[in-house]
């Protein structure tokens, strides 16, 4: 959250121009979404962040379409990131959002782009979220973070574990594939 502003083509959203008060309005009801928006328009801060949103990632302006070859939802352009946990970004850069359905496994990939040196890969496919970044901060806080502690379980009791590929591989791939990135 922090570096995404200093990114070369990361540019600033207005708040008014997205969708994020009507998202968190169905996201947190009407009364808590209220306060949230009242303290980022005063403060520039979201404070008292409820407790389902502070590990969350909130996009808006996503565009997506249907390949079916792929059989995939790929996004077609830029988007921006509105929050991450409670730190508001309101930035768009450019991005790609992939979500993909199939019988052994459904998965999204996340890949933000700042340039060659500066950019996050986040791929899902239960029960494991995976990063890989030239971040060397993000990855050994993550490699700190004790074996027993990288699971976690929600509320319905299903397990994922979360960690990093040193490999850049995930990355040259995607953004070989969709030349967005060039």
């Amino acid at each position: 959250a922090l570096q995404i502003p200093s990114w070369e083509p990361a540019e600033p959203a207005n708040i008014i121009e997205t969708n994020y008060e009507q998202a968190l309005q169905e996201w947190l009801g009407a009364k808590t979404s209220q306060k949230l928006i009242n303290d980022l328009a005063l403060t520039g801060e979201l404070k008292n962040i409820p407790k389902s949103m502070r590990q969350s990632l909130v996009l808006t302006g996503l565009e997506m379409i249907w390949d079916s070859d792929l059989e995939e939802f790929t996004s077609t352009s830029e988007f921006v990131i509105a929050s991450m946990g409670d730190a508001p970004v309101f930035q768009k850069i450019p991005a790609k959002l992939i979500l993909r359905r199939s019988r052994s496994k459904d998965s999204f990939t996340i890949y933000l782009h700042g340039d060659e040196e500066n950019w996050y890969l986040l791929k899902y496919a239960k029960p494991e979220l995976q990063c890989s970044s030239p971040d060397k901060v993000l990855l050994s806080r993550i490699a700190d973070i004790k074996p027993k502690k990288r699971e976690q379980k929600n509320k319905v009791g299903e397990r994922f574990t979360y960690g990093f590929v040193n490999s850049y591989r995930w990355r040259n791939d995607l953004v070989d594939d969709y030349r967005d990135f060039d």
